[in-house]
C-alpha cells in the first residue's frame, strides 16, 4: 500500500468531492461513517482508518503546524536551518 492522499485509492469512476473534509466522514454519534468509506475505498484502507480514532469536536479546529520548530510556526529562517542541517551545508 502506498502513502498519500486517500483520493489516490478512490476508483476513477466514483463521484466524490475532492475537497471533502475528515469531519464530514464522522457520524453524529462520533464514530467513523464506515459505510461511506467502504463505498469509496478498498477494505485494507478502511481497516487502517478504523485503527485511527475519529476527530473530536471538543478539541477545536485543526491548525497547520510546522514540526521543525518548537512553537510550530513556519518561517523562512526555520526552513533555512532545517535544510542546512539535513543537507549538511556549512558556512552559508
Amino acid at each position: 500500500m502506498r502513502n498519500g492522499f486517500l483520493l489516490l485509492y478512490v476508483p476513477n469512476q466514483v463521484n466524490i468531492d475532492p475537497h471533502s473534509k475528515v469531519n464530514e466522514m464522522v457520524m453524529d454519534n462520533g464514530d467513523w461513517n464506515l459505510d461511506l468509506f467502504r463505498l469509496w475505498l478498498p477494505e485494507e484502507v478502511v481497516s487502517l482508518i478504523i485503527s485511527i480514532p475519529p476527530p473530536l469536536d471538543s478539541v477545536g479546529l485543526d491548525i497547520l503546524s510546522w514540526s521543525r520548530t518548537t512553537n510550530g510556526v513556519f518561517s523562512v529562517k526555520s526552513v533555512y536551518f532545517f535544510l542546512k542541517r539535513i543537507l549538511g551545508i556549512r558556512g552559508i
